[in-house]
């Protein structure tokens, strides 16, 4: 009798192993599947941000990658876009009342006009700018 309930404990044993050795696959499968879906995302993101940069640089395939590092942390060597760019994270973890966009507003309206001898550049069509040789280059 005594045999009976070891080997029933026992078979008791080996099927609770046998889910505990089920639920880890399943538990490195999701594991698995949530570090493929955080690449993904990031790779859309990287892509996407990448694009609307290369968007507002003129002729983007002339520079290296090296020229375009050298312009961001031109741009972020700026005392005012990196607080800029704290605040708006504050913004989007819920720390200040404002949005992100009206940071941005209230920034642009703080930024000195533009003098009339200043360059600037123009959103054009690339086929206008290769039909009449002319690069928006300043």
């Amino acid at each position: 009798m005594a045999s009976e309930r070891i080997e029933k404990l026992l078979a008791m044993q080996q099927k609770a192993e046998a889910q505990k050795r089920k639920a880890e696959q399943q538990l490195k499968a999701a594991k698995h599947k949530i570090s493929i879906q955080r690449n993904k995302e990031r790779t859309h993101r990287l892509c996407e941000r990448g694009g609307h940069l290369e968007h507002y640089l003129p002729n983007p395939e002339l520079l290296t990658n090296e020229d375009v590092f050298l312009l961001i942390d031109y741009f972020f060597s700026s005392p005012r876009v990196r607080e800029l760019a704290e605040q708006m994270i504050a913004s989007r973890r819920g720390e200040l009342p404002q949005s992100p966009k009206e940071l941005i507003d209230a920034a642009m309206q703080r930024m000195p006009k533009p003098s009339v001898s200043s360059v600037t550049w123009h959103d054009t069509d690339e086929d206008d700018a290769e039909s009449d040789g002319s690069s928006p280059i300043p």
